[in-house]
């Protein structure tokens, strides 16, 4: 299937990194940091694939990654946002998480920004390893040129969106819509999940 690639994430031969050193640096990633996460937290919901709601109602939004949209009052479900939702809800709903966060804690929406750990595995990262977000560098933040470059494999494999969605790239990377009509309550309010715009993704 057609599709045309990241304009943030064009693959860089010369700078690319084995895949085994990738695989020692999460490792590395996941054995340092836990250590200066918070305590434990339990995962009520999640909202779509980048964001989560946490015990006593906090709003999580996962820092370095962006995933088509569900739930967007004015645009149909993207090519993959389903996915992506639904890997993270067989992840993390009901269970307990570490929040790892950067100098900025929330957004201007009031979400707290952080990476997700559950157990060892950097769940940020795992989406994106996957294929089923994109590596979403509009901001900087820590890790971003290791998620770059899982990116880069993931593509490379044609893994999840990079396979079957036609990915367009303006300023961030989206995918079409998929071709399905969109719900019969969409545009009728701002859904839970519809705080994403321009700069809420």
């Amino acid at each position: 299937m057609k599709y045309t690639t990241c304009c943030h994430c064009e693959e860089r031969s010369d700078e690319a990194i084995p895949r085994i050193l990738i695989a020692v640096l999460l490792f590395l990633i996941a054995s340092t940091q836990l250590a200066h996460a918070s305590a434990l937290r339990h995962v009520e919901r999640v909202i779509d694939g980048d964001t989560i709601v946490l015990d006593g109602g906090e709003r999580v939004r996962l820092i370095g990654i962006d995933t088509p949209e569900v739930h967007h009052p004015r645009e149909p479900v993207q090519c993959y946002g389903s996915e992506a939702s639904d890997y993270l809800k067989q992840r993390l709903e009901g269970q307990d998480v570490y929040l790892k966060y950067q100098e900025e804690k929330t957004d201007k929406y009031g979400r707290t920004l952080a990476f997700v750990y559950l157990g060892k595995d950097l769940i940020n990262m795992e989406m994106v390893k996957a294929g089923l977000a994109f590596a979403y560098t509009r901001f900087p933040f820590k890790y971003e040129q290791i998620f770059v470059r899982v990116q880069d494999i993931a593509k490379k494999k044609r893994l999840g969106l990079w396979d079957v969605c036609v990915v367009e790239c303006t300023d961030v990377c989206k995918t079409n819509p998929e071709t399905i009509p969109p719900s019969p309550l969409e545009g009728e309010g701002r859904g839970e999940g519809s705080v994403k715009d321009e700069e809420a993704i």
